[in-house]
């Protein structure tokens, strides 16, 4: 299981190139030598989070990204934090980025409304669910 805008903050970036391959490389950062299920959590930047005046604090640092449509195609952003630190450009990255994971046959998840899955536990819920889901599974 993957907090997935952690994740999002920790991978390397292509430096040339398309969002489609930052998507790629998430994407092979949480398959990579696992056999069963893999969940990836993400909050969601587009309700209001008990992160939000931390969030505020850390942009105001940074030079803010202007609101970019992302999509497979968009050229990768040169200022991945600046990119990241716009709640609208990173929900976008996160739908796009939820919808090639699953093509891919890795189950994601949103926190939804409640914005922050760390707050709420999602994670938590999630790793005891698929602990009762998938019982045995790991045992020898």
């Amino acid at each position: 299981m993957y907090d997935g805008c952690a994740l999002l903050h920790r991978i390397a970036w292509p430096k040339v190139g398309t969002i489609s391959a930052v998507c790629d490389s998430f994407t092979s950062a949480v398959s990579e030598g696992h056999i069963e299920v893999v969940w990836v959590i993400f909050d969601t930047y587009d309700t209001v989070s008990t992160k939000d005046p931390e969030q505020k604090r850390r942009r105001l640092k940074l030079q803010q990204c202007a609101d970019i449509d992302v999509t497979h195609s968009t050229p990768v952003p040169s200022d991945k934090r600046s990119f990241l630190s716009n709640k609208k450009n990173k929900q976008k990255l996160i739908n796009l980025l939820s919808q090639h994971l699953a093509n891919k046959a890795i189950s994601v998840e949103q926190a939804g409304d409640e914005g922050d899955a760390d707050v709420i536990y999602v994670i938590c819920k999630k790793a005891i669910q698929m602990g009762e889901t998938h019982q045995g599974l790991y045992n020898g």
